[in-house]
């Protein structure tokens, strides 16, 4: 018999930790989390990234986020860790001021790019989807 059920999916966000995150960045990085972790009313995985991955765990609530990094940048490197994620991602949201090198080839997964800062828009991949949080 066919029965209703709610699709909930798997959502990765990659934060970026790197030294090129100011203050407001960081804080940014954190309200939009917040805000994804209130819309989803389950979890998500967290994963650090800097130019390397610090910490990748489930979280149900933003207390529960800590920030590891501080060195160069490379989201690639996260979104490479992300792919290799077992059950998959369905979606994965990557908080960046932008200043980073991307993968030249799409990820298996939908990606949207939300930059903390205006400047860097035109370099994100054409694959992945670009927000601009407004100050």
């Amino acid at each position: 018999m066919p029965t209703m059920k709610d699709f909930f999916p798997r959502i990765g966000v990659i934060r970026d930790t790197s030294g090129s995150m100011g203050d407001k960045d960081i804080a940014k990085g954190i309200a939009e989390t917040r805000g994804i972790l209130k819309e989803m009313g389950g979890e998500i995985i967290d994963i650090e990234v800097d130019c390397a991955v610090h910490g990748v765990k489930k979280i149900k609530n933003i207390r529960e986020v800590q920030l590891k990094g501080g060195g160069g940048t490379d989201m690639g490197v996260g979104i490479r860790h992300a792919s290799t994620l077992r059950p998959k991602l369905d979606v994965c949201i990557v908080l960046t001021d932008g200043e980073t090198p991307w993968p030249s080839e799409p990820a298996p997964f939908k990606v949207i790019v939300v930059l903390t800062r205006s400047g860097s828009e035109k370099s994100v991949p054409a694959w992945a989807k670009t927000i601009l949080i407004n100050d």
